[in-house]
């Protein structure tokens, strides 16, 4: 149980950050001018919270999760 208070607060921590931090960082992106340092940081939000969605969803459950419940996880991680 402490695990998963550990891995909800890192988390929060980490959503907050990749929600709020694009609108303070309106600097170009110094190799692409026309680029903002945002949007680059909006790539990285996916590739950070999914790791960490799954995670969740492992140390969550009592058991390690189905096929079935993998699949739908997947499915609404890609959208």
């Amino acid at each position: 149980m402490k695990r998963l208070s550990i891995l909800i607060l890192i988390f929060s921590i980490a959503f907050a950050f990749f929600i709020i931090a694009p609108g303070l960082l309106n600097k170009p992106f110094t190799p692409y001018p026309q680029l903002k340092i945002a949007d680059v940081l909006d790539l990285f939000t996916p590739p950070m919270l999914i790791p960490l969605n799954y995670l969740l969803l492992c140390c969550g459950a009592s058991q390690f999760p189905s096929l079935k419940s993998m699949i739908v996880f997947l499915v609404f991680a890609s959208l």
